[in-house]
């Protein structure tokens, strides 16, 4: 979109401010939560750890929250993937009624549409 990009805009000072300190504390705040898992639960826990909570209501009850909160944020993640098809179906498709409209062929109803 380089009708959004202003002059004073720099991908290395975009690097180097915001993406890299952003990273930076992501990974260091995922290598110490792990850390602390691993030294207070140690070696038996699962690698799916929803299978090592306990089976009482709560443990129930929180596997359910995670599965629908997985169920609820697969349609944002496949959004982005469908709507390059849309964009291209809809191309086609005016293209096709372009095309169709430039020859003069315009579409006339007939018994077969059910109209």
């Amino acid at each position: 979109y380089t009708q959004l990009r202003r002059d004073d805009q720099d991908p290395g000072r975009f690097f180097k401010w915001v993406l890299a300190p952003s990273f930076t504390f992501i990974f260091v705040l995922t290598c110490a939560f792990s850390t602390v898992g691993y030294f207070v639960y140690g070696q038996g826990v699962s690698s799916n750890v929803l299978k090592d909570l306990p089976g009482d209501s709560w443990g129930r009850s929180t596997q359910v929250a995670i599965c629908i909160a997985c169920i609820t944020v697969y349609p944002n993640m496949l959004r982005p993937m469908v709507q390059p098809v849309l964009r291209a179906a809809e191309f086609a498709y005016a293209r096709c009624s372009i095309l169709a409209t430039s020859t003069g062929q315009e579409h006339r109803p007939s018994a077969y549409d059910g109209e």
